[in-house]
């Protein structure tokens, strides 16, 4: 427990820290998020928002949250092409971007990445 609290706490700022970095950029597609998250936990006939559908019927997905939304749909989703589609949305990112990102040494790509690695190993 000693260990518990600190690092609970050190994830709440984070995750704080977050949520108000993706507010200042990209408010609408946070608040679709939320409200979807909103209606599936109050309804779970409702579509899980944290769940990829991969029926083999692919339906286009948006993955973008950079602002050209042009190159962003994915077409049968394979890690491969997640990474990839990561790594063009930070280009058009980085092309345009005024503000340092969250973690000068993690980009999102990297983080997603890592999450995906992680995932795969449990």
């Amino acid at each position: 427990m000693k260990e518990a609290i600190p690092e609970r706490n050190d994830h709440q700022q984070d995750f704080e820290e977050l949520t108000r970095s993706l507010m200042l950029k990209f408010p609408a597609q946070l608040a679709l998020w939320k409200q979807q998250v909103e209606e599936w936990e109050s309804d779970s006939t409702k579509p899980n928002p944290f769940e990829v559908k991969n029926d083999g019927a692919y339906k286009s997905t948006k993955l973008c949250f950079a602002s050209c939304h042009s190159c962003c749909t994915l077409t049968g989703i394979t890690l491969a092409s997640i990474r990839l589609q990561l790594t063009k949305d930070e280009a058009v990112l980085s092309a345009g971007e005024s503000e340092p990102p969250l973690h000068p040494d993690v980009t999102p790509s990297i983080f997603i990445g890592t999450g995906i690695d992680l995932e795969e190993q449990q």
